[in-house]
Formats: structure tokens, sequence, C-alpha cells
């Protein structure tokens, strides 16, 4: 059966046929008129994106100059900037080195791994650039303890942790004010400071650089291990205490602490009697022969079948709270 077809169809496929019939010359010419247009509008964005790029290179080097014209830095710590931009994505925005501490730690550390700088270096320059990090944030040197911060420092096994105050911090060091007159720290002699923030707490391994008087002058770290995320430093021990309900004449009760922090404690609940609410009064020691300590704390929740209550300090001596780090340190180590 053959379809009709109209006069309007015939002319439109008659149009369609003669399409196809033009001369290769023709064909060619409407290739080329494309390809030229195509090629001019890549080789056009081609130019303006290395005009761009250009633009923000002159732009970041002008703001690194700027640093380096406020910051005053010699030319060993210039020559460090340009070996930690080495690990940027971006090698030519070595501003960021600068204006962020974490782009600076993050290339910091991967240039002490690779072996391309050393500690002290860095150290020096992460003070010159004038890093100041927030003390609810984990540090990631020590030069980040800011003058009127509390730690601890043990000098070796078997001596007790001394409370010290950080002074000051200098290019290639910290200065500390220990509280006691009992221990002896030698130059040259290893050090473990104990650092505690909101971060959680912290160790950092360090070196006595000096010693005047009380002051020491300890070498910098980047070198920081976090012992415990918590607030207040805790750990497990079997110490006595006696505990009785708070404001009342009842006899105290002997017991045992499940662990010990400077935040709060767990103790081994007598008889299951102390429920999540009870104030309660604690009188222990953390060393033999010594005073006993005293604090006061609530019951935050029982386990272990109300064996064992959970406790956080409501009133807490930070001389207790002292001894209690000097106990908790001293059998970190």
């Amino acid at each position: 059966m053959i379809v009709p077809v109209s006069p309007a169809a015939r002319e439109f496929y008659r149009g369609i046929a003669a399409a196809y019939q033009r001369s290769p010359l023709e064909v060619i010419a409407v290739i080329s008129f494309f390809a030229v247009i195509i090629g001019g509008s890549m080789i056009y964005v081609f130019i303006q994106q290395r005009r761009r790029r250009a633009a923000r290179l002159k732009a970041a080097q002008r703001v690194f100059q700027e640093h380096l014209d406020r910051l005053r830095l010699i030319p060993s710590q210039i020559d460090l900037l340009e070996v930690l931009s080495q690990y940027l994505p971006e090698p030519w925005q070595k501003h960021r080195l600068i204006e962020d501490e974490v782009t600076f730690t993050g290339c910091a550390r991967r240039a002490l791994e690779a072996g391309n700088a050393n500690s002290d270096a860095i150290s020096a320059l992460r003070v010159a650039l004038g890093f100041r990090r927030d003390a609810d944030r984990a540090p990631h040197s020590s030069t980040q303890l800011r003058p009127g911060t509390t730690v601890f420092i043990v000098r070796e096994r078997r001596t007790p942790p001394v409370r010290a105050q950080v002074l000051s911090q200098e290019a290639h060091g910290f200065r500390v004010e220990v509280k006691s007159d009992q221990q002896h720290f030698p130059t040259a002699g290893s050090v473990a400071v104990y650092y505690h923030s909101a971060a959680g707490v912290f160790r950092i391994n360090t070196m006595v650089r000096g010693v005047d008087g009380a002051v020491l002058d300890l070498r910098h770290s980047e070198a920081l291990t976090r012992t415990q995320q918590r607030r207040h430093f805790r750990r497990r021990l079997k110490l006595p205490v006696r505990v009785r309900p708070l404001d009342t004449q009842v006899e105290p009760e002997a017991t045992r602490f499940h662990d010990l922090g400077g935040g709060g404690a767990s103790i081994v609940n007598p008889e299951g009697r102390f429920q999540p609410g009870d104030h309660l009064e604690l009188r222990f020691s953390t060393d033999a022969g010594r005073t006993p300590l005293q604090a006061t704390a609530r019951v935050l929740r029982c386990s272990h079948g109300d064996r064992v209550a959970h406790l956080e300090f409501v009133t807490i001596h930070e001389f207790v709270r002292d001894r209690i780090y000097r106990l908790l340190f001293s059998r970190a180590r």
C-alpha cells in the first residue's frame, strides 16, 4: 500500500536532500567557521583564567609581604615559612601560614615528620607569629600555654609532681615558677609537664634550659600528648576515704575510691545507701602521715547495682585539688 505524500512534504524532503549535495569546500568552510569560534572561545577563557590566577598570585604575594613587614621576621624564619608552604595545597597561598594557626600547625607537623624542619625553629616561629589559642581548645605546642596557667612538673620516677605557674613565653622556651622548694631541677634535665584545660589533660616532654631560683626556663616542644579527653584528669585507684551525708553528725562510713580526679570521683557505695542527689562530705589523704583532706560532693548516678556511686565535687579547695593531681600524675608515668 502506497501512502500518498503531500506537495509540502515532498518539498521538505527535497530541501533536505539538497543540503547533503553541497560541495566539499562548502562543508569544510562551515566546519572551519565553527572551529574558529570554538577555538577562539577556549583561548579567551584560557587567557582570562591566567589573568585571574596572576592577579591572585600578585594579591597573595602583597598580603604575604605586608605580614612580613609587620612582623619583622628574621631571614631564617622567612626561609622556614617557604619550607612550610611546600605542604600547602597551593604553595602560593603561603600567607595562610601567618593568618591561620590550624594551617600552620598542619604544615609544621608534616615538615617535622619529613625531617625538613626542627621543633625549636617551629616553636620560635609560632611565637613570632603571635598565635594566641583559646584556652578551652586543645593546644598544639608548648608556646600556647598562657602566662598564669597552672601546670604540674615531674622530674623522674618516684618523685612527686610539683605545681608551677607559667610566667612568660620566649622565642625558644617558656618560663615557669615552681611553687615548692622540695625538689631540685638540674639544668639539661628532662621533665614532663602536665597541663589540663577544658579540652583535656596534656603531657609535654621537655628539658630544663636554665634555673634561676624557683624559676625554670623550659625548652619549647611541638609534641603534646593528650592523656585524657575530660576536663579534669582522673585515674582508677584504690584509696581509703571516709564518707558521710553533708551537714550531719553521723559517724563517717569507711570505704574506698573506685577512681579519683580533679573534678570528681567514684566510690564503693557502702550497702548502696547513697543515691543520686545526695550531698556528701569526703575525708581522705593522698599521702601517709599528711593532714586529711576534705571535699564535698554530689552523687550524680549509681552503677553496678548501686554498688558504685559516681560523684561530682561541689566544694573543693585548690590546695586539695593540687594534692589530688600530684598523686595522679605521679602514677601516670
